[in-house]
C-alpha cells in the first residue's frame, strides 16, 4: 500500500483552488435574481436543521428513559429501542442531506452560513475588497453585507450608503 507524500497535493486541494480560482462575484442585482431559489433551498435546511435537533432530543430522552428504566421494562423497552435504532439511523443520513442542500447552494454561488436561522451569503466586491453580500431567511432582498471572514452579526446595512447593483452605475464604471 503505497502512502501519500505530505505536502502533496490531493484531489480535494485542487478542487479547493479551482473554486477559488473561478469564484464569482456577485453584484446586489444578480444576488437578489438568485433569492427564489436560496430561499426554497434554505427552507429545507433550515427544517432539517428542525428536525435534527429534534430527533436528538428524542434520541436523549429514550436513551435517559431506557437507562432509568433499565433494558427490563417490558412496556416501553422493545418499542424504545427500534425507536432508538430507527433515529441513529437518520442522524447517520442528515449530515449528508445537509451536504447535498449545502452543494445545492454552492452551485449557485451561495454559502450557508447559519442553517438555523437560515443565513446565506454571496462573494462581491465593495471599494475594491472582497466583501460578502448576506441574506437571512424572512429578508426580501439582500440588504447587508460584511467583510469577508467576519461573523454574520457584523453585518452592515447596504442602505447606509451608495452601493450600486450595477457597474454602470458608478461614475468610473468600476463596481464599488
Amino acid at each position: 500500500m503505497q502512502g501519500r507524500t505530505p505536502g502533496a497535493p490531493t484531489a480535494s486541494s485542487h478542487r479547493n483552488l479551482m473554486t477559488q480560482a473561478d469564484r464569482k462575484f456577485f453584484t446586489v442585482d444578480e444576488a437578489n435574481r438568485r433569492l427564489p431559489l436560496v430561499r426554497s433551498i434554505v427552507r429545507d435546511i433550515m427544517q432539517l436543521s428542525s428536525t435534527m435537533r429534534e430527533r436528538r432530543q428524542r434520541m436523549a430522552k429514550l436513551v435517559e428513559r431506557s437507562t432509568v428504566a433499565g433494558c427490563e421494562a417490558e412496556e416501553h423497552g422493545s418499542h424504545d429501542l427500534q425507536e432508538i435504532e430507527q433515529l441513529e439511523r437518520q442522524l447517520r443520513r442528515d449530515p449528508e442531506q445537509l451536504e447535498d442542500y449545502r452543494n445545492e447552494l454552492a452551485a449557485i454561488g451561495a454559502e450557508l452560513e447559519d442553517p438555523v436561522r437560515g443565513i446565506a451569503a454571496f462573494p462581491t466586491v465593495i471599494d475594491g475588497r472582497d466583501a460578502v453580500l448576506c441574506w437571512e431567511a424572512g429578508q426580501e432582498e439582500i440588504i447587508f453585507w460584511r467583510e469577508p471572514g467576519a461573523d454574520y452579526r457584523s453585518c452592515i446595512s447596504l442602505l447606509e450608503g451608495f452601493i450600486p447593483s450595477d457597474p454602470a452605475d458608478e461614475p468610473d464604471g468600476n463596481f464599488p
